[in-house]
């Protein structure tokens, strides 16, 4: 077992955003010792200190926040250190021009300097284009626990929902994740004022979560549950008829999750078609019509949902954390190469 400890600094996504936790599960197994941590204006006086002082063997810093701290930090201590990208840079597009140019050219730059960088395949191929190398890992899926989540857990999901008033004599659409512009957040409550007979279900959390509170007000088949643990979203999946995927990129981490779960699944056009196709998602513009008529074909045509919900799930049960944590585990040794031969 190797005695390496790592700080693995991260976005303060809150309980929506579970790639890193999938990740670090997996390489504890193996013997490292990895502290996750949100960094936030409270934490930088911590990490500062913690980097400076040398407590980490490695540091691993994730977009946005924790690569453009981290590596400095990292840099001054001389402590090694991974670039950990898992959105696009265009995530952050809607801040003023001026300042998304800067973080730009920033977040390029550190990614150009640092020894190891691990992107999603998206920006994977957009940083080859720009000259950059590292490894591609892609968002994965924990199969087993979406596929047949246990029982006290389904119970536990549905009695959260009756609480919360959700008719579950009614087909039920799921959005699990940050509640923020990006998302469709506004175009999804929209569609629920025009689809009465659909129970909307949102979990997460974000700056527009006031937007959609306001909304169920007035709106009866809206509800917004808060974020919850991730222990619970495989119960919360299973009692759903389809789900919402529409942030514009190629592999999000939750369509696996709809996929394992064997949801029907609506997804934005344009950037996920690289990666799935008609046969296994319905394409519509994310428009609130747009959503609206997709849930229509889902719910007149049972029979061609549950067809592509399968070949979703086919796809979902290709992908495991297990293999995405061989590529950190790679980088991790090859950046520490020379005090994995002392220890082995």
């Amino acid at each position: 077992m190797f005695d390496v400890t790592i700080l693995w600094l991260r976005p303060p996504k809150g309980k929506v955003s579970v790639r890193r936790e999938r990740i670090a599960e997996h390489l504890r197994t193996r013997g490292f010792e990895i502290t996750l941590r949100d960094m936030t204006p409270r934490s930088l006086i911590t990490t500062v200190r913690d980097v400076l002082s040398g407590k980490y063997d490695l540091v691993i810093g994730n977009v946005r926040a924790g690569l453009y701290v981290g590596y400095p930090l990292a840099l001054i201590s001389r402590t090694p250190f991974i670039g950990d990208v898992s959105d696009p840079i265009t995530d952050i597009d809607t801040l003023p021009f001026p300042l998304y140019r800067l973080l730009e050219r920033y977040e390029f730059w550190i990614l150009n300097c640092v020894e190891e960088a691990i992107y999603v395949p998206e920006v994977y191929r957009d940083a080859s284009e720009r000259g950059l190398d590292g490894r591609s890992a892609p968002n994965s899926v924990d199969f087993d626990r979406f596929s047949d989540p246990d029982q006290s857990i389904v119970d536990e999901s549905r009695d959260i929902l009756v609480d919360s008033g959700v008719n579950m004599d009614s087909p039920i659409v799921i959005y699990i994740g940050a509640i923020t512009e990006n998302r469709y957040i506004d175009q999804i409550v929209d569609a629920a004022k025009r689809t009465s007979n659909w129970q909307f279900v949102i979990i997460g959390e974000g700056p527009l979560e006031s937007v959609v509170d306001s909304a169920s007000n007035t709106v009866p088949n809206l509800f917004r549950l808060g974020p919850f643990d991730y222990e619970l979203i495989p119960g919360f999946l299973s009692h759903a008829n389809a789900a919402l995927c529409l942030v514009t990129v190629e592999r999000p981490l939750k369509i696996s999750e709809y996929g394992a779960a064997s949801l029907p699944t609506i997804g934005n056009p344009g950037k996920l078609q690289r990666e799935f196709s008609d046969e296994e998602v319905f394409f519509t513009q994310p428009t609130p019509d747009g959503i609206a008529e997709a849930l229509s074909q889902i719910e007149a045509n049972p029979n061609e949902a549950a067809r592509r919900a399968a070949n979703l799930r086919d796809d979902a049960r290709e992908h495991s954390w297990n293999a995405v944590a061989d590529v950190y585990e790679a980088a991790i040794r090859n950046r520490l190469s020379e005090s994995f031969v002392k220890r082995e």
